[in-house]
């Protein structure tokens, strides 16, 4: 984390890996010999549906918010300016005051980030640190208005830092909306960021952080409640996934389609793979086909060895 040198895992990776870890496990599984107990095939299999069910899941996570191949860190010394030693290690300075000590798909330290003061990052800044400067995309304005530090939000601005800057998960916008963080919002949306850029990420972002009050602020600025992600997710899948009930509700109030899946598989698949009761016996009540297939999977598969799902699936007409 010293030299900002971690690499992020692309989606591809990401998903190319984890097939490799379940087949892995398939395998396993199909050579243990007739002798082994049936007790150790259930224990493969039961370990084999948790990582298919997590692989799943994130992976949809990942594609809601449009994730794509991370590009090097900025401040990385390997792409650094022949004369920028000085300004690198303030870019390093700047940075280490609100990623988190790791690797994640948005390193950001959300507590971390809210501590950090005006006076302290004036000083970073009054030393020449690069206020765009960022680690694989995400610069301290993302930082900022994701953890709602909206003082440390307008100084960036101040000082020139971009509104409308693009990291491979979306922009200050969706990470803000994502973050729940409506006020920060409102700061840059004033200062000249643009509502409908790249491709309903803030939109998305907010959907995917289930923050209803950010999601209604987008609507009221032209969104409509339906907009799809970019890889043509609804938001009631996307709401489904990350189990936000009270925003499926919002959604289905403003139009939202029960059965609508986009590219992706329908609610009620989300709902039965985020294991989440009520959120099923939601969409049952609101018109969800209980049978509806996408790439092999249904509810029913999703639901894993959820008892109380398959058997409210089933009650409905689960096949």
């Amino acid at each position: 984390m010293e030299n900002c040198d971690i690499l992020l895992l692309s989606t591809e990776h990401f998903v190319e890996r984890m097939s490799n870890v379940i087949d892995r496990c398939r395998s396993d599984y199909f050579r243990c010999p007739a002798r082994i107990s049936k007790t150790y095939k259930m224990k493969k299999t039961e370990e084999l549906d948790r990582l298919k069910d997590c692989h799943l899941r994130i992976f949809v996570l990942l594609m809601a918010l449009n994730f794509a191949l991370a590009g090097p860190a900025i401040c990385s010394p390997r792409h650094a300016h022949p004369h920028s030693h000085h300004v690198l290690a303030e870019n390093r300075a700047l940075l280490k005051m609100w990623l988190s000590e790791g690797m994640d798909s948005f390193p950001v330290d959300k507590h971390k980030a809210a501590a950090v003061t005006t006076a302290e990052l004036e000083a970073v800044l009054d030393k020449g640190a690069d206020v765009n400067a960022g680690f694989h995309g995400v610069t301290a304005l993302m930082a900022a208005v994701y953890s709602g530090n909206c003082d440390c939000a307008k100084l960036l601005i101040a000082h020139g830092a971009n509104v409308n800057a693009f990291f491979p998960g979306g922009n200050p916008l969706s990470v803000a909306g994502y973050g729940g963080q409506l006020e920060c919002i409102k700061i840059l949306v004033a200062h000249g960021a643009v509502i409908r850029a790249c491709d309903n990420a803030a939109y998305t972002g907010a959907v995917l952080g289930g923050n209803i009050d950010c999601v209604k602020y987008f609507i009221s600025k032209g969104y409509s409640p339906t907009a799809q992600s970019r890889s043509g997710i609804p938001p009631i899948s996307i709401a489904c996934f990350a189990g936000k009930i009270d925003l499926v509700k919002f959604l289905i109030s403003k139009g939202a389609n029960v059965n609508d899946s986009g590219n992706c598989m329908t609610p009620l698949m989300a709902a039965a793979s985020a294991k989440d009761l009520d959120l099923v016996k939601l969409l049952i009540s609101k018109g969800a086909n209980v049978n509806a297939t996408f790439m092999n999977m249904t509810a029913l598969k999703n639901a894993g060895h959820d008892t109380q799902i398959i058997a409210v699936l089933k009650a409905a007409g689960a096949k």
